[in-house]
């Protein structure tokens, strides 16, 4: 499935699979509101638990969706099914008062279904990862995570690659130069390839400062941000978590550029979580909180030019 996909929902089995499409992972304990034509809105997630207060639940999801003017949803929420339903009931009161029509709502406990819009009241057992939409998605080369908490999973730190870059932290003597970070993440992108840990540890080097973290994100375009995610991914896990606000805040925004919201949030936790404040990072959860397309983004600077050696030859790259 890619991004300008259609899906033809007809029944409750097809809405559950198509949830863990849009967001990229398996939601448990939350609800969900899809935005639906016409109109090309976002889509809307939040935790549901048991201390959740619903008019602050309601008031978050209702918030990007007046922003962007919707008027179809649809609306599932993953708790006990009690629960589910309770909740599912009270955003389909709410998101009609504010005008907007809610075409179907479920509630599901992750083994089954129930429906809120229209309502029924036998459960219907389901396997959202088993079906045929999301089988041949991931076929195609979707990614589909079991759990929020795996997308998390992604930003841990790799021991081995942690090491190897404070060995090479510790013997750095190279200039933090953002033009070299510019031409490194170039080379990279041309060539398909990560950045090896002399360079991650450069990297994180450069971005410590305000003109090599400018340098690592305002001149990409929206049809390189998913190699640009997978690069900062690597440098997030060659940081130990108190050094990361920077690559974790530069890895926020490239996961927003390429649609992938829930690595986003992640990335601006970990961000956060970090030592040290980093503007970015808030520009990021500015970003997301307004559910800001990533279709308005326009680079602020050109493209830097590929390296090459003086054969002509592009230079080899850093091992993945």
């Amino acid at each position: 499935m890619t991004p300008d996909t259609s899906i033809t929902v007809r029944t409750p089995d097809d809405l559950l699979a198509c949830v863990p499409l849009l967001l990229g992972f398996l939601p448990e304990r939350s609800a969900v509101v899809v935005s639906l034509p016409p109109g090309a809105g976002p889509h809307a997630r939040a935790d549901v638990l048991d201390e959740t207060d619903l008019a602050d639940l309601t008031h978050g999801l209702l918030d990007p969706l007046a922003r962007h003017r919707v008027r179809r949803v649809a609306v599932v929420v993953y708790a006990g099914l009690h629960r589910a339903r309770e909740v599912g009931a009270h955003l389909v009161a709410a998101l009609e008062e504010a005008g907007i029509e809610v075409v179907a709502a479920v509630a599901a406990d992750g083994g089954q279904w129930l429906s809120v819009v229209p309502e029924t009241s036998v459960p219907r057992e389901y396997d959202a990862l088993a079906h045929p939409y999301v089988v041949e998605a991931v076929v195609a080369g979707k990614v589909v995570l079991g759990s929020r908490s795996a997308v998390r999973d992604q930003l841990f730190p790799d021991p081995r690659l942690c090491a190897e870059v404070a060995h090479h932290l510790a013997g750095e003597t190279s200039p933090d130069d953002p033009e070299w970070l510019r031409s490194c993440l170039a080379r990279h992108l041309e060539q398909g390839t990560l950045p090896d840990a002399a360079e991650v540890a450069r990297l994180q080097r450069v971005v410590a400062d305000q003109d090599g973290r400018d340098a690592a994100w305002a001149w990409v375009d929206r049809a390189d941000a998913r190699q640009h995610v997978e690069m900062w991914l690597r440098v997030v896990r060659g940081c130990v978590p108190e050094e990361r606000a920077a690559p974790a805040a530069i890895l926020a925004f490239h996961a927003w550029l390429a649609g992938d919201g829930a690595l986003a949030w992640c990335a601006v936790e970990a961000s956060e979580d970090a030592v040290g404040a980093c503007s970015l990072t808030r520009l990021v959860e500015d970003l997301l909180t307004r559910a800001a397309p990533p279709t308005l983004w326009q680079p602020l600077m050109a493209a830097p030019e590929v390296p090459r050696t003086s054969e002509g030859g592009r230079r080899d790259s850093g091992a993945a």
